[in-house]
């Protein structure tokens, strides 16, 4: 099965303001979701996953918090790629396509479709020679791309998930690909966001929410993705979800670049 959910995307679907981003409903062939949805890790394979993982790497903190977060409420559970694509009890449907998302070839179309707003926001990062690796692994490389199997629990109250943010500015480029189950209830739905004052060293991971206004909202719903490029612009937040029994399930794409700043346009608060 070749699944890439970059597959029916063009520079022209890329949106430029109020930063760079792109949506697309119905990324994958519907027949292709399913089959991806059908195998999406169960609680007990993502927790066998990340023990296996702890014992590979028993200092890694970030492992072990997932690890706890899985016995809670509304709480983030994330697997990388590293661990997911030689986990046998994943299927193996799952695991070629993590193993797709988190690879040179994925990091480079999105080099490309995006070209426009990285020559705008990091203008010599593309003239770069730049080396591609998996995030974990052991190679030397520029920039480093993950495609995290990730969850928030079920939760017995209406609960919030994130305000108003942008990501870590080591952060290239962030993705959220969706697997909402359909009896799942409303709510985890991403919004983005416009600034009203200018960016500074203060507010640019944390914005006050009056200073910022929500210009569009992107449902939680099946085989949906959302793709943006990491600026200090970049505003985004999470709604409240309702009252569920169920994982909020998706994957999330990161590409990161250690050396981000260096390539930067007069970016404030960077």
């Amino acid at each position: 099965m070749s699944a890439n959910v970059l597959d029916n995307i063009t520079q022209q679907d890329i949106v430029l303001h109020p930063f760079p981003h792109v949506v697309v409903k119905g990324a994958l062939p519907l027949h292709l979701y399913e089959a991806l949805a059908a195998a999406f890790p169960s609680k007990p394979v993502i927790k066998s996953a990340l023990q296996d993982a702890c014992r590979q790497e028993p200092n890694a903190k970030s492992l072990k918090r997932s690890l706890r977060h899985l016995n809670r409420g509304n709480r983030r559970v994330n697997l990388p790629a590293k661990y997911a694509v030689h986990q046998p009890q994943i299927a193996q449907v799952w695991r070629d396509f993590i193993d797709a998302h988190s690879s040179s070839a994925f990091t480079h179309r999105l080099l490309e479709l995006f070209a426009g707003a990285i020559a705008q926001h990091y203008p010599s990062l593309l003239e770069a020679d730049l080396r591609v690796a998996r995030r974990g692994s052991e190679s030397d490389a520029d920039l480093w791309v993950d495609a995290l199997t990730a969850v928030n629990t079920p939760h017995w109250r209406r609960g919030e998930i994130t305000g108003p943010h942008t990501d870590h500015p080591n952060k290239l480029f962030i993705g959220l690909y969706y697997f909402r189950q359909p009896e799942d209830t409303a709510g985890g739905n991403l919004v983005l966001y416009r600034r009203l004052t200018p960016v500074t060293e203060g507010n640019v991971k944390w914005p006050n929410a009056r200073t910022v206004e929500p210009i569009m909202q992107i449902d939680y719903e099946p085989n949906t993705l959302v793709i943006l490029l990491n600026t200090p612009q970049s505003v985004h937040g999470v709604t409240a979800r309702c009252r569920s029994s169920f994982h909020r399930r998706f994957v999330n794409f990161i590409v990161e670049c250690k050396q981000l700043r260096q390539f930067a346009a007069q970016l404030p608060g960077r």
